[in-house]
């Protein structure tokens, strides 16, 4: 696994010596995306992996771009399945494709879907088998590590992911550190959805596959905020309205409903261009896990 790293901080927790890096991991070459504009934390040491569940939707308008957002909707970002789990961030309709492969009764590495979109990745996401190992990674994150045995503690994705590392820092918990985040990073929010891989214990029970039920979710109860600046998601300077209250409400429903405007969890960086190498790559780290579930069954 090769780490580009772009920036370290220094703390002392509990008497020791730790680094907080900024990272750019290249396990499989496969993207260089952030996970941005959302919250998900994994605790390597605890094997607890937890984010947030804020979907988005950008629109311009004669005033201005908008962002839509929804919390809570049964299409949550971490799915699990015997052998482990993935977190998504990217396309939702492609995301969509992606959790029915990964949810079928038997995974079948080389059936996963196409992930190509206009020849770009659509699509990022962390892949941790249910003994905890990371076996396949992607795009820029905050971890913290041990400068001395080279361990890594735990990994930050998304535009939360410094409010989190922050929080991780005095409680060592990756939910409550998403839960933080949520006060301060307007483009995360919702329950925090969590999985603890040791005892399986998670509250992913409500997830549905269906990418539309983001979408009739927005419809139903989507908020708007004007693209201005960033301000602490609490913040009374944050332009926001329920999507029913907006004078073109109707209009912009009707482009959800049709696909003129697709719901995502943003990656923020350019998307990677697709390649089928790139491609294979991640089969071969979906053949991990099939393998694994192979010996859990036997």
């Amino acid at each position: 696994m090769m780490l580009q790293i772009t920036n370290i901080f220094f703390f002392y927790v509990k008497g020791r010596p730790v680094f907080l890096f900024i990272v750019n991991f290249r396990a499989i070459n496969y993207c260089i995306w952030t996970f941005e504009m959302t919250t998900s934390v994994y605790d390597c040491d605890n094997a607890i992996a937890a984010s947030d569940t804020r979907w988005s939707a950008t629109i311009k308008l004669p005033d201005g771009e908008y962002i839509i957002h929804v919390d809570d909707t049964g299409f949550n970002k971490i799915v699990a399945r015997k052998g482990g789990i993935i977190v998504c961030a990217g396309d939702g309709k492609t995301i969509e494709k992606l959790k029915k492969w990964w949810s079928s009764d038997v995974l079948i590495p080389d059936n996963m879907p196409n992930l190509e979109e206009s020849g770009k990745f659509s699509v990022g996401m962390l892949m941790i088998s249910s003994n905890g190992e990371i076996v396949h990674d992607s795009g820029m994150k905050r971890i913290i590590l041990n400068p001395q045995t080279r361990h890594i503690h735990a990994i930050f994705l998304g535009s939360g992911g410094k409010a989190a590392s922050d929080v991780f820092f005095g409680c060592g918990c990756a939910k409550s550190s998403v839960e933080w985040a949520k006060n301060v990073d307007p483009w995360s929010g919702g329950e925090v959805k969590y999985i603890e891989l040791n005892s399986w214990d998670n509250n992913l029970q409500d997830e549905n596959l269906d990418y539309y039920s983001i979408i009739e979710s927005m419809k139903k109860r989507g908020v708007m905020m004007k693209v201005d600046n960033y301000y602490f998601a609490g913040s009374p300077e944050i332009n926001a309205i329920d999507l029913s209250d907006h004078p073109q409400a109707d209009e912009i429903k009707s482009w959800l409903a049709n696909g003129s405007v697709k719901a995502y969890s943003p990656m923020g960086a350019e998307k990677q261009d697709w390649s089928e190498e790139q491609n294979a790559k991640i089969i071969k780290a979906a053949k991990k896990i099939a393998e694994l579930e192979k010996l859990i069954t036997n």
